[in-house]
């Protein structure tokens, strides 16, 4: 919204200022909103996420977002006084307007080469958050190349093996979804070992996954040991407190399934059914 007012005024602007000069008003009040929206644009797009990346994550995000906007809002301003002074100064030739231009284009690729330079040092570095190759691999993942994830996971995680736990979560993440649950169980518990976690929401979901490994095991003791632990770090998960308690059915502990199954407040509706069924072993 900011943006948008700012521009509509910049249209304004740059026509009343051209009306002044004699100058077509349409012209520069188009070429007023370009000069303020094609650099909000390039940095928007290009200039900021470059510096940014490894570094955003869910804990931050918003901070990143309105420095995002504060950032772009001075760029188009600044793109709005160079036009203006280009519609204003009427003693520029067309070579010297051109030479302007030039230098300002100059300026931009030179500035935009220093933060490329700047952030693969940080990335190869490690000094980002996980390394490159984990950027890489999380964008496989997302596209279901999990065995190519793992690829650049190992290239990350070789290169700085203890650097965070984020590298091994994530490949964790990759086996278990290839359904290699024993090196993924390896991988999370590694990632709790080093304990060099972006946010406390990934260390409690490592100890999650480990419990939903042992499940695709068949191992419901160990199962129900890492939820539990789960439970003790957010206790407000109904989803989980009912995973605990149909474990604990399974294996027949019906006395400790009813003990979780009354900690529920509500239970997703497709669980219904499972759950109605543990409560009337509970009221037998």
């Amino acid at each position: 919204m900011i943006e948008l007012i700012l521009m509509i005024s910049a249209i304004g602007w740059f026509a009343r200022t051209a009306k002044k000069k004699n100058k077509s008003k349409v012209l520069w009040g188009i070429i007023g909103a370009l000069s303020y929206y094609i650099p909000v644009l390039f940095v928007g797009l290009f200039v900021f996420p470059l510096i940014t990346i490894g570094w955003v994550n869910e804990d931050n995000k918003m901070i990143f977002w309105v420095i995002c906007i504060f950032v772009n809002v001075m760029a188009g301003i600044s793109g709005l006084l160079i036009a203006k002074r280009i519609l204003e100064n009427e003693d520029m030739t067309g070579k010297v307007k051109k030479r302007y231009l030039i230098s300002i284009i100059s300026a931009i690729l030179i500035l935009l080469v220093s933060l490329f330079l700047l952030n693969y040092y940080k990335i190869r570095s490690g000094v980002a958050i996980d390394g490159f190759e984990n950027l890489t691999g999380i964008q496989k993942s997302d596209k279901g190349d999990y065995v190519g994830a793992i690829e650049d996971f190992n290239k990350a995680i070789k290169r700085k093996p203890n650097a965070h736990s984020a590298l091994y979560y994530n490949r964790g993440i990759a086996y278990e979804k290839l359904k290699e649950f024993d090196k993924a169980i390896i991988d999370f518990q590694k990632s709790l070992e080093i304990d060099v976690f972006p946010n406390e929401k990934m260390r409690i979901r490592a100890f999650y996954e480990i419990g939903n490994c042992y499940v695709g095991l068949n191992q419901w003791d160990s199962c129900i040991v890492y939820y539990k632990q789960v439970n003790k770090l957010d206790p407000e998960d109904d989803f989980l407190i009912f995973n605990i308690a149909f474990a604990y059915d399974l294996i027949n502990e019906t006395e400790q399934a009813c003990e979780y199954l009354i900690k529920i407040r509500n239970i997703p509706i497709e669980y219904k059914e499972i759950y109605e069924k543990i409560k009337e072993k509970c009221n037998e």
